[in-house]
């Protein structure tokens, strides 16, 4: 899976494929290597495409979603943002 189209997914709940069409997504967490590879054997069995996500990957999301969670639209005076930040 493209990681965009990961993070749009994973950060909306709700996916569209490159054919526009809406799609599912479903995050599993687990600690066990052998209940998750056995989740991906079953996803394979049954013609589901299933991704491991990274450390890397996973940061990425949480990144994406805390942006899209303080988006506010309003227009942000880049000097004086960074000035601020100097401070």
């Amino acid at each position: 899976m493209d990681n965009l189209l990961a993070m749009f997914c994973l950060s909306r709940y709700l996916c569209v494929n490159q054919k526009n069409e809406i799609m599912q997504a479903i995050l599993l967490d687990t600690d066990s290597k052998s209940d998750l590879k056995l989740l991906m054997e079953i996803a394979k069995k049954i013609g589901i495409k299933a991704k491991t996500l990274s450390e890397a990957d996973m940061e990425d999301l949480g990144l994406v979603h805390a942006i899209k969670a303080a988006k506010t639209d309003e227009y942000v005076d880049t000097d004086s943002f960074l000035k601020k930040l100097r401070k």
